[in-house]
């Protein structure tokens, strides 16, 4: 989505609190938010829980004029939060399921290759990430599958941009290291 067309939806949002405006933040947003859930917790079920749950609290944001600058980053902070609530709740380990390697699509799989430069199968880098730090498959996901910039991700983790690429790097170097071992 085009930085004006956030900027005009975040102010129809702002402006009118509309259910319509809402619904079409929802469409532009919910592919991307469930995925991100589902890549961090590996449950189908309680990914769509909590994304459902990442736009109610959105939306309560907006009803209570909350300042917002960037609704990229407001959802992913939000889902982000909610996931780190679910793990402390449930206290359990994230694992890759098979249902995460059915809903990427092979052109982002491939992208994800090409982009960390790695010329095994989609499978083994999916299977590899679940291996590496949770700090640097985070980073991983919000770069490479969810495709957003280093101050998107930024604003999202509460890192500096120089610390995003510096993460960003070590992640890519343990992938590696993973991948080649």
């Amino acid at each position: 989505m085009s930085a004006i067309k956030e900027k005009i939806l975040l102010l129809k949002l702002k402006i009118t609190k509309s259910p319509e405006a809402f619904g079409e933040l929802y469409d532009l947003y919910q592919d991307r938010i469930y995925r991100f859930i589902l890549f961090k917790i590996g449950n189908g079920e309680e990914a769509k829980d909590l994304t459902a749950e990442t736009f109610l609290k959105c939306w309560n944001h907006i009803v209570q004029n909350k300042p917002i600058i960037n609704l990229n980053a407001l959802l992913y902070s939000i889902g982000r939060n909610l996931v780190i609530d679910y793990y402390r709740k449930q206290n359990i380990e994230k694992n890759i399921s098979e249902e995460i390697l059915e809903i990427i699509p092979d052109v982002k799989a491939e992208k994800v290759l090409k982009n960390i430069e790695v010329s095994s199968e989609s499978e083994a880098v999916f299977t590899a990430m679940d291996k590496i730090e949770s700090r640097y498959k985070e980073i991983l996901i919000l770069k490479f599958i969810d495709e957003l910039t280093n101050d998107e991700i930024s604003e999202i983790t509460g890192m500096s941009s120089g610390n995003v690429r510096v993460l960003q790097h070590r992640a890519m170097e343990a992938l590696k290291k993973v991948l080649n071992s």
